[in-house]
């Protein structure tokens, strides 16, 4: 019997079988299917250092999420950097602010 979660939709319906196949295709258990599952979302980029470690603690993350129970789905996301945008500090701050 499924736990009532955000995360699950209702057994028989159209969004249970997509999601259910799409889930299936990735490898994800029935069993994995009844837990919560937590978003991690991971700004890590190689081009600039101060986003370089973010992989280490998203992993760890996800260890813990696993260890509590839950599916952990790692997502990717920009990481505006000052020196990447070398426009200095008002479109780094613009862009912090629209993520």
């Amino acid at each position: 019997m499924m736990r009532k979660l955000r995360s699950n939709f209702e057994r028989g319906t159209s969004r249970w079988a997509v999601r259910r196949a799409q889930w299936k295709a990735l490898g994800i258990t029935d069993a994995d299917m009844e837990k919560p599952k937590i978003a991690v979302v991971n700004t890590s980029s190689e081009l600039a250092i101060c986003f370089s470690h973010l992989d280490g603690i998203a992993a760890k993350a996800k260890d813990s999420i696993r260890a509590a129970g839950g599916l952990p789905f790692e997502v990717r996301t920009a990481a505006p950097s000052d020196f990447i945008t070398s426009a200095g500090i008002a479109a780094a701050t613009s862009c912090r602010a629209a993520i």
